[in-house]
C-alpha cells in the first residue's frame, strides 16, 4: 500500500530543476589559487570538467537577483551597485554548502594539513577527496561527525545542506526536520540572534549538537581560512544567510527534491505569499548516478525555473532576503520555510529513491 501511494504521487507530480555554483571567484580566491602550483591550477580545470556540479554560477545569480539585481548573470550582477546585488560575504555563504572549508589531520598525500582545503586552495587534494568519498559511499560507507565536511556534505549526514536525505530509506520527516533545524541555526545567526563565538553544541538549537558535537563556533564553521570574514560578525552573519539560501534554492531543484506543480494557493496563514509545489520526495546524492544528477545542473535549468514556475526559485529567495532585511524573528520566518518544505502526503509515506 505504501509503495503504491508513493508511485501514484510520483507519477502525478512534476519536477523542478537543479543548480550549480562557480567556485572560481569567491572572496580572495584569486590570491589563494595563485598560491597553488601550476599543476594544481591545471587540476582545477580538470576537476571542473569531471565534477560537473561546479560549472555555472547559478546559485550566485539567484542570490544576486534576490537582492535586487536585474542583470542576466552573476558576473554582470557583480558589477552592479552594492545596493542592487548580493554582498560578497553572502556569495561566499551561498557557495559554502558545496565547497565548505576544512582541514584534515593527518593530511592525505595530496593535501597540506596546515592549509584550508577548498577546490581553489588545494584543487588536487579536493578532487582526490571528493572521488574517494564518492567511491566509499557507493561501497556503503557512512560519513558523520569526525569526517571531513566535504565527505559529510555531499555523501554523508549533512546532505540536508542541499535539501537531500542522508541515505536511502531516510524518512522525509527526518530530512525536513534537519533542513528546518539548519534553517533555524543559519537564520538566527544571520540576524544576530545567536552568538558566533559559542560552540555550536551549546547554542540551544535542538539537535544541532548531534551533527556538531565538537568545539566549533559559527565563525570557524563558515569562515575557516578566511580571516576577512571570520573576524567580522556582520560578514559571518551574511555567510550564514547565504548558506540558508543555498539550502532553499536546492529544494527547488529536480536533482535534489521532487515537487508537485504549484497550485496557485498561498502559504497557510501567509496571505499573498504563494506556495511552492509540494514535496514528493527528497533525493539522496550518494545513491544517484552523478552523470544524471549533473545533466540537470545547467543555466538552462535555472532559466526554465524562472520561466515556468510560480513562485520561482528567485521569488522564494527574495522572500527570505526581504524577511532578513527586517531582522524578523525565527518564529516569524519558520512558518514560511515550513510552507516551502511541505509534502504531498504524510511524511511516513515518503522515502528517497535511487536515480
Amino acid at each position: 500500500m505504501r509503495t503504491t501511494l508513493v508511485w501514484l504521487v510520483a507519477t502525478y507530480c512534476t519536477q523542478a530543476v537543479a543548480f550549480q555554483i562557480n567556485p572560481n571567484q569567491a572572496e580572495n580566491d584569486a590570491q589563494r589559487a595563485a598560491l597553488a602550483s601550476y599543476w594544481e591550477r591545471l587540476t582545477v580545470g580538470l576537476s571542473e570538467r569531471l565534477v560537473g556540479h561546479f560549472k555555472s554560477p547559478n546559485h550566485e545569480t539567484i542570490t544576486h537577483k534576490a537582492f535586487g539585481c536585474t542583470a542576466t548573470n552573476a558576473l554582470e550582477c557583480a558589477g552592479e551597485r552594492p545596493e542592487t546585488r548580493a554582498p560578497d560575504a553572502a556569495i561566499w555563504g551561498v557557495r559554502w554548502n558545496d565547497d565548505p572549508p576544512f582541514r584534515m589531520h593527518p593530511a592525505r598525500a595530496a593535501c597540506r594539513y596546515d592549509q584550508t582545503i577548498r577546490l581553489n586552495t588545494q584543487p588536487k587534494c579536493w578532487y582526490e577527496l571528493f572521488k574517494d568519498a564518492e567511491q566509499r559511499a557507493a561501497a556503503g560507507d557512512r560519513f558523520g561527525p569526525g569526517d571531513a565536511l566535504l565527505y559529510r556534505s555531499h555523501f554523508g549526514d549533512l546532505q540536508f545542506l542541499h535539501s537531500m536525505a542522508s541515505e536511502d530509506g531516510e524518512p522525509a520527516e527526518l530530512t525536513r526536520a534537519n533542513v528546518l533545524r539548519w534553517a533555524e541555526f543559519t537564520w538566527r545567526t544571520a540576524t544576530g540572534q545567536l552568538p558566533q563565538n559559542k560552540f555550536l553544541r551549546e547554542l540551544g538549537v535542538a539537535g544541532l549538537e548531534t551533527y556538531f558535537p565538537g568545539d566549533q563556533t559559527s565563525a570557524v564553521l563558515f569562515a575557516l581560512g578566511n580571516p576577512p570574514v571570520q573576524r567580522r560578525s556582520d560578514l559571518v552573519a551574511l555567510a550564514a544567510l547565504g548558506s540558508l539560501l543555498h539550502v532553499v534554492q536546492d529544494s527547488m531543484a529536480k536533482a535534489h527534491v521532487e515537487r508537485a506543480e504549484p497550485t496557485g494557493a498561498d502559504c497557510v496563514g501567509l496571505p499573498g505569499v504563494p506556495q511552492p509545489g509540494k514535496i514528493v520526495r527528497f533525493q539522496n546524492y550518494a545513491g544517484q548516478d552523478s552523470s544524471k544528477h549533473d545533466e540537470e545542473d545547467s543555466i538552462n535549468a535555472l532559466n526554465r525555473n524562472l520561466l515556468e514556475m510560480q513562485p520561482s526559485v528567485v521569488d522564494v529567495s527574495k522572500s527570505i532576503v526581504d524577511l532578513w532585511k527586517t531582522k524578523a524573528e525565527w518564529t516569524v520566518v519558520q512558518p514560511y520555510l515550513s510552507c516551502v518544505h511541505r509534502a504531498c502526503l504524510h511524511d511516513s509515506f515518503l522515502r528517497v529513491r535511487r536515480s
